[in-house]
């Protein structure tokens, strides 16, 4: 876990009654952002999300195999969620 990777994750723990979440820049970033990884914190710290947006350049999320199982947990857990953008 990188050092921005870590303050997304930390951040994310302030935020308990957030109901809309918008995250991202369209810039290039120097690093990469693991969707799985993100995900489960949203969804163990944001249980009352209406609202998710992910605006990163595409050139930077990765995904990986658990990448769908978290989107499952998000979808589980936020039972508020009624728009998820990646």
């Amino acid at each position: 876990m990188n050092i921005f990777e870590y303050l997304l994750h930390f951040t994310i723990e302030v935020f308990p009654t957030c109901r809309i979440l918008m995250m991202g820049t369209p810039e290039r970033l120097g690093v990469n952002i693991h969707v799985d990884q993100l995900m489960d914190g949203i969804a163990t710290h944001c249980l009352k999300l209406e609202r998710l947006e992910l605006r990163w350049d595409p050139e930077n999320l990765r995904f990986s195999d658990k990448s769908q199982k978290a989107i499952d947990t998000i979808r589980v857990k936020c039972l508020k969620l009624k728009s998820f953008v990646l």
